[in-house]
């Protein structure tokens, strides 16, 4: 698999890296993804269990993406 194809699955929510950037697509209910529906996370407004979730499927990433990315 191709790491920019990459993405994990939490909270029905498709995490993957565009550009460095931690982007999110909704799941559909049959497991395919929604590709309208573009986000990128917002730490900030997330619960202590929630970042650790959002935050270990970044690094999983992260981790596992060849290419040089900086994050802030």
């Amino acid at each position: 698999m191709e790491p920019d194809s990459m993405y994990v699955v939490v909270n029905g929510e498709a995490i993957m890296l565009e550009h460095g950037t931690a982007s999110t697509y909704l799941v559909d209910v049959d497991g395919t993804i929604d590709w309208d529906s573009h986000d990128t996370l917002d730490w900030e407004d997330m619960l202590p269990e929630e970042y650790k979730m959002y935050k270990a499927a970044y690094d999983f990433l992260v981790t596992y993406n060849n290419t040089y990315m900086y994050t802030k």
